[in-house]
């Protein structure tokens, strides 16, 4: 028998244990305290070179093209379609209903106007609902309030009837408004919120354009028709996000051991969604990282006073007092008038200018998101406001149907160039670790006063001035909103740093 020599006994235990640079993890471990010597102790010691690895990679960046939108999110897209087409079909013939009660055009504009009235008034306690019962229970509830509202609207017998449950469906709306705002901002990927924002904003665009155009075919079923309708898509809408998020609770709240168990913590038994950081997790979904989405009853709430300190969030309150002014309100109620005055009294005419301003906002929408990912949110939501307001300052020099549905439509670009980033900077302000709740009520709440006050004040610079000047005042309007932004820092650099992907 061969007696080994003592290079092959040496050899022999460095493989062994590991050392030897041919043995199966040398070329990944570095052992600096371990030294090869296959050489007799009386010959010169050559001690083998470390291992070295290679340096490590910098984290890939994720394409916010590629990256798939949640469910969640394309829940509320597919509701929001349902929801917008319905209330295409009764915006028209609201005022015509309560003219069938003889009563007098202000009181008609009241019937209008009750909506996001009651909207502003249940704004803080819709934050409230939304903190304590989560996105999806308040936003179902918001949308069955509404229908219940809609359809009871159908069977108004007075007009106080007519006044009250109208009004009574902006509770609902509310609610979900800021509930959809609230999954926005926890379930969009933190580099795609623009995408997403703009990809919701489209659809209530498409189905302000389908609804009309579906009353018109409708008409011959009587006035009352289109409310029982628009209850009958509001229902839809709330099956359509009752089936697609359907197991969000047992993701959100974990296996019942609490927020560790959904962070897939060490306790919780291993479950759908299964596997966190360090051990093995609850029933708690998968989200960003390996940690399940929290709902929001379980995320630490932001305090207003939080929010206010932010310059973003102040931004993002002024641009949206001017939005709500400029493109809910005085589009809503002083375009339709300016056009039956100057231009034709005929109602296709001031639908086809409305519709260049939807067709202008549609269009816009996808440079805006691609923009606001990309780039920055800053610069789009600036550039937004002023073209918006430049052309809204002139929509009232305009004599002609022509060049009035050329500016309708270029003010529309301008309001969807600011869209998606405004709402993509609310996000990054709140981030997707916190709640939400009074944060995105307030935002909306100055949305509504400016969509509610807007056209009463334009209203009475028109009766006293002309509608030249209503317009100029809100071009004026929207360009002063700007300088709030022209402080504030760029959003998408912190979302950028809260990205586990950046």
């Amino acid at each position: 028998m061969n007696t080994p020599s003592p290079d092959h006994e040496s050899l022999d235990q460095a493989r062994r244990h590991g050392t030897h640079p041919t043995s199966g993890d040398a070329a990944n471990v570095t052992r600096p305290d371990v030294v090869c010597d296959p050489h007799p102790p009386d010959a010169e010691r050559q001690t083998e070179p470390d291992a070295v690895d290679d340096p490590p990679k910098p984290p890939k960046q994720a394409d916010p093209h590629k990256t798939p939108i949640p469910r969640e999110i394309w829940a509320i897209v597919v509701a929001a379609f349902f929801i917008a087409v319905g209330f295409g079909l009764i915006a028209p013939v609201l005022p015509l209903f309560a003219d069938q009660f003889s009563v007098s055009v202000t009181a008609t504009t009241i019937v209008v106007s009750a909506f996001p009235m009651l909207r502003l008034l249940w704004a803080p306690a819709a934050g409230g609902i939304l903190t304590r019962w989560g996105e999806k229970p308040t936003y179902m509830t918001g949308v069955v309030i509404v229908a219940a509202s809609s359809a009871a609207t159908a069977f108004a017998n007075s007009y106080m009837e007519l006044l009250v449950y109208r009004s009574l469906g902006g509770i609902g709306s509310v609610m979900f408004t800021v509930s959809a705002m609230a999954m926005i901002v926890k379930y969009s990927p933190v580099l795609m919120r623009g995408k997403v924002s703009a990809l919701y904003g489209s659809m209530f665009l498409i189905g302000n354009v389908i609804g009309p155009i579906a009353g018109g075919l409708l008409a011959g079923l009587g006035i009352r028709a289109p409310f029982l309708i628009y209850a009958g898509t509001l229902l839809v809408a709330v099956g359509v996000v009752a089936w697609m998020l359907r197991d969000v609770e047992e993701r959100s709240h974990g296996g019942g051991r609490g927020v560790r168990g959904a962070l897939g913590g060490r306790g919780g038994r291993r479950g759908r969604g299964g596997r966190g950081r360090g051990g093995r997790g609850g029933r708690g979904g998968r989200g960003p990282g390996g940690r399940a989405r929290l709902d929001a009853t379980q995320l630490p709430p932001m305090t207003l006073a939080e929010a206010f300190a932010d310059p973003v969030y102040r931004a993002t309150l002024s641009s949206g007092f001017a939005n709500g002014w400029a493109n809910f309100g005085i589009r809503n109620a002083l375009v339709p008038l300016f056009v039956a005055f100057a231009i034709s009294n005929e109602s296709w005419v001031a639908g086809m200018i409305m519709a260049c301003f939807a067709a202008g906002n549609a269009a816009a929408l996808p440079f805006s998101a691609r923009f606001t990912d990309n780039v920055g949110r800053k610069p789009v939501v600036i550039w937004g406001m002023l073209i918006n307001g430049a052309l809204t300052g002139v929509f009232g020099l305009m004599g002609d149907m022509i060049p009035l549905a050329i500016v309708s439509a270029l003010a529309g670009a301008g309001a969807g160039l600011m869209n998606p980033g405004q709402q993509a900077s609310v996000a990054d302000v709140i981030g997707s670790n916190r709640s939400s709740g009074q944060v995105l009520a307030v935002f909306q709440m100055v949305q509504d006063v400016g969509a509610i006050v807007g056209p009463v004040l334009a209203g009475l610079i028109a009766d006293s001035w002309g509608f030249g000047w209503a317009f100029a005042m809100t071009g004026v309007l929207m360009m002063v909103c700007v300088i709030p932004w022209l402080s504030a820092d760029e959003p998408l650099e912190r979302a950028r740093s809260a990205s586990p992907a950046a």
